[in-house]
């Protein structure tokens, strides 16, 4: 009886592909790489108020934050729900 109250939908969440996967491990790769700087000690990642100073630039961390931007490069933009798109305009995005 209680059964029939709760409505059921046809939801289905979609199966992740290729370029959400790409998300995921870019973020992964970023939290990898600052936790292995952190680990090693690398110079920058620690701030240090005594003596005061700008701190090195560490590269292990620099390179894990330019993959964190990489689904930027390779990600489209999502479109609003509902949205028309011109065909002429994804015949110029392909």
């Amino acid at each position: 009886m209680s059964g029939r109250r709760s409505p059921r939908t046809r939801y289905r969440p979609d199966p992740w592909g290729l370029l959400e996967w790409i998300v995921v491990a870019s973020g992964f790769t970023a939290l990898a790489t600052m936790a292995l700087a952190r680990t090693l000690n690398v110079a920058g990642v620690s701030v240090s108020f005594f003596p005061l100073a700008v701190p090195a630039l560490p590269l292990l961390p620099v390179a894990g934050i330019l993959v964190a931007a990489a689904p930027v490069l390779v990600v489209p933009a999502p479109r609003a729900a509902g949205a028309r798109v011109d065909s002429r305009v994804e015949a110029v995005a392909a």
